[in-house]
């Protein structure tokens, strides 16, 4: 048994954890968004996604969920979700974060360090940072194509 000088000199170190890499973040596609979802079942692996999205941060829940999406999908994986995953006039299926293991991983994050915060609040702060996704998908692949016709042919 530690005496209590023991104990407070041992409280005063970190010990490192291994921690697992989430390689491909942000996801590009829904494809890869799929096979995140599917590695978070695992329970360890959910607990160390949610660990490593807490790591993110923000100053604020709605800056803390938006900057977490940011993380975690790319503007074109953003453009192909909505929290429903309804098919909007136009468009493709969208690929739904309602029921989502990722959707589950960043609220638990953002309410363990935002704990004034509730699900309904979390929802809506995660519609927005996917609502003008397409728009700013659209805008990019603009620039992109500029980009290629200004580009020498030599």
């Amino acid at each position: 048994m530690m005496d209590s000088q023991t104990q407070s000199s041992v409280s005063n170190y970190s010990i490192a954890l291994p921690t697992m890499e989430f390689d491909g973040l942000p996801v590009k596609d829904i494809e890869s968004l799929r096979l995140l979802e599917i590695k978070l079942l695992d329970p360890a692996t959910f607990k160390e996604f949610a660990l490593m999205v807490s790591r993110i941060g923000g100053n604020g829940a709605a800056n803390f969920v938006d900057r977490a999406w940011d993380e975690i999908l790319s503007v074109n994986a953003k453009a192909s979700c909505n929290w429903k995953g309804a098919k909007r006039k136009g468009t493709d299926q969208k690929y739904g974060l309602e029921n989502s293991t990722v959707t589950a991983a960043v609220f638990k994050a953002v309410l363990d360090k935002f704990s004034g915060s509730d699900k309904n609040e979390l929802t809506n702060f995660t519609k927005l940072a996917v609502k003008h996704a397409p728009g700013k998908q659209r805008k990019q692949n603009a620039a992109a194509a500029v980009a290629e016709e200004d580009e020498p042919l030599g």
